[in-house]
C-alpha cells in the first residue's frame, strides 16, 4: 500500500463498487444480442464474464461483431437502462472525503466513457478523470486505462491506489503499477465504501 503521506490519487472501477448495474447490463447485453439475431445470453454465461470489456463480449456473445459496434451500441443504450443502475450512497460523500484530503479521483472502466458518464452523472460523481475502452487501446485486464487516467491527472503510478472488485481490476493495476484495494461486501480488504480512508490511512 501507498503511504498516505506519498498518496496522490485514488483511481475506482465503476461498476460493482460505485454503483450496481448489473441487471443493467444483462438488459443491455441481450437487447444487443436480439439486435444481432444472436442467441440471448442466459445468466450463467452473463454472470462470470460481465465487466470483462467490449471485445470480449464481441467474441463470446455477438459472433465476432466489430468491438467498435459493440462499444457504440452500449454508449448509445446504456442509458436507457440507467433507471435500473443501484447506486452505493457512500460513493459521493466519499469523493468529497477524499478531495478534502487534496486527492485526485479517477473512474476507469471498461463501460465506453459516454455511457460511463451518464451512469456517473445518475449516481451524483464527478470525477477528475474518466477512462473508458474507447479511449485505449486495450480494456482491462490490460493496464492501458489505468496508465491513461494517471497521464491525465499526472500522477505516477507509485503514488496511487486503484480500488475495484474484480481479477479484471487487479490484474490492471498490477500490470500498471499500482497499488490494488479489492473491494467487495462481506469480503475482500474494503467492505464498506465510506471505510477507503481509514483503509488508506489518511487521518481522520
Amino acid at each position: 500500500m501507498v503511504p498516505a503521506t506519498e498518496l496522490k490519487a485514488v483511481l475506482f472501477d465503476m461498476d460493482g463498487v460505485l454503483v450496481h448495474s448489473y441487471h443493467a447490463w444483462f438488459a443491455l447485453m441481450n437487447a444487443l444480442a436480439k439486435e444481432l439475431g444472436c442467441p440471448p445470453i442466459a445468466m450463467e454465461a452473463f454472470h462470470p464474464t460481465w465487466g470483462q470489456g467490449p471485445e470480449a463480449d464481441a467474441r463470446m456473445f455477438f459472433g465476432g461483431c466489430p468491438t467498435e459496434q459493440v462499444e457504440a451500441w452500449y454508449d448509445a443504450h446504456l442509458v436507457d437502462h440507467v433507471a435500473e443502475v443501484e447506486i452505493d450512497g457512500e460513493g459521493p460523500p466519499l469523493f468529497g472525503r477524499l478531495r478534502s484530503a487534496g486527492l485526485a479521483l479517477a473512474v476507469v472502466t471498461n463501460t465506453p466513457s459516454g455511457a460511463a458518464r451518464a451512469v456517473l452523472e445518475h449516481a451524483g460523481l464527478a470525477p477528475d478523470a474518466l477512462v473508458g475502452p474507447d479511449l485505449v487501446a486495450r480494456a482491462k485486464p490490460a493496464p492501458d486505462m489505468v496508465l491513461e487516467a494517471l497521464r491525465r491527472l499526472g500522477v505516477p503510478p507509485g503514488r496511487a491506489v486503484m480500488v475495484g472488485d474484480s481479477p479484471f481490476d487487479g490484474q490492471a493495476a498490477e500490470a500498471a503499477g499500482v497499488a490494488f484495494v479489492r473491494y467487495r461486501a462481506g469480503e475482500g480488504t474494503l467492505q464498506r465504501l465510506r471505510d477507503l480512508p481509514e483503509v488508506l490511512g489518511l487521518p481522520g
